[in-house]
C-alpha cells in the first residue's frame, strides 16, 4: 500500500549475507531487510515471532511487513541522534533504564534458554578446534559459572553488538531479536558495554547502579568483571563459526582483537 518513490541499497559491517534498503516514501523512511537464503530458518521463524508479538512495545521499531517465506521484512527507520563513539553518563543512565525495561517485556513466543556455556561447547564441538588455550576457557567459566548460577533469569537480548541499538530523541531502540532467550541480564549488560567499548570504572558502575538501583553492590560489579572475559569467549566462538559456515574472512579483525585480550588476561 506504499507509494515508493525511490530505494537505496546499503550495507552494513556485520551482517553483509543480508541485503538492506532504504525505501523512500515522500517524507518518510522505511528500511527493507532481504535476509540471507543461508540464515537459518529457525532464527527467521523467531524474529518473525517476536517482531509481531512485540509491536507497538517501547525500545520497539514498527513493523510495517514481514513475509518470512520471502525472507522480507520492513520496518520503520530510526535516526540515531546518539554518537556511541562519546559515550556520556546522559547516555549510560538512557542505556540502562531502557535496557531494564526490555528485560521486563514479557512474552508468549515460547523462547528456549540461552545458556552461554552450552553455547560455547556446542559451537567448539560444530568447529572441531580450540581457539583459545585450555586453561584460558577453563579460567574464564570457572569464574563467570557461580554467578550465572546464582542471578535469576529473564528474557534477554543476547546479541547486544552496537548495530543493534539505537537511542533518538524519543527512545532507545533494540534490533534483531533470533538469539533471544531466557539468560542472566548480567550477560547482556557485560555484552553492551563491550561493543560500545565503555571501559571507565565510574561510567560502568554508574550503568550498574542505574539498572539495579538500591540491589547494585560489589558482587553485582564483581560479575560484570566476570562476565566481560565470557562475552568475549561467545563472540570468539560464534564469529568463528559464521565464518567458517559462510567461507568469509568477514570477522577476522575483530577476531583478532578478542583472542588477544583474553590472552592477556
Amino acid at each position: 500500500p506504499y507509494h515508493v518513490v525511490n530505494i537505496k541499497r546499503f550495507t552494513t559491517t556485520y551482517y553483509k549475507e543480508n541485503k538492506f534498503y532504504i525505501i523512500n516514501n515522500l517524507n518518510e523512511r522505511y528500511i527493507l531487510t532481504k535476509y540471507s537464503s543461508s540464515l537459518d530458518s529457525k532464527l527467521i521463524d523467531q524474529d518473525y515471532n517476536l517482531t509481531l508479538e512485540m509491536q507497538g512495545y517501547k525500545y520497539i521499531p514498527n513493523c510495517l511487513y514481514y513475509d518470512k517465506v520471502e525472507r522480507i521484512k520492513i520496518t520503520e527507520r530510526i535516526y540515531s541522534t546518539v554518537d556511541f563513539e562519546f559515550i556520556s553518563k546522559t547516555e549510560i543512565r538512557t542505556l540502562a533504564n531502557s535496557l531494564r525495561g526490555f528485560h521486563k517485556l514479557r512474552h508468549t513466543t515460547n523462547l528456549e534458554p540461552y545458556n552461554p556455556f552450552d553455547i560455547i561447547s556446542s559451537t567448539k564441538y560444530y568447529l572441531n578446534e580450540h581457539i583459545l588455550p585450555l586453561n584460558v576457557e577453563k579460567n574464564i567459566i570457572r569464574r563467570a559459572m557461580p554467578y550465572y548460577l546464582k542471578h535469576d533469569k529473564y528474557i534477554c537480548h543476547n546479541f547486544l553488538l552496537r548495530e543493534n541499538v539505537i537511542i533518538n530523541k524519543r527512545n532507545t531502540y533494540f534490533f534483531n531479536y533470533d538469539h533471544m532467550g531466557s539468560n542472566d541480564p548480567m550477560y547482556d549488560i557485560a555484552m553492551l558495554l563491550l561493543s560500545l567499548n565503555v571501559t571507565d570504572e565510574e561510567l560502568i558502575r554508574y550503568f550498574l547502579a542505574t539498572y539495579y538501583g538500591s540491589s547494585f553492590n560489589e558482587e553485582k560489579y564483581d560479575a560484570y568483571l566476570a562476565y566481560v572475559p565470557l562475552t568475549k569467549l561467545v563472540l570468539v566462538y560464534v564469529l568463528r563459526k559464521i565464518n567458517k559456515e559462510f567461507e568469509t574472512l568477514e570477522f577476522n579483525d575483530i577476531l583478532t582483537k578478542l583472542i588477544l585480550d583474553l590472552k592477556n588476561i
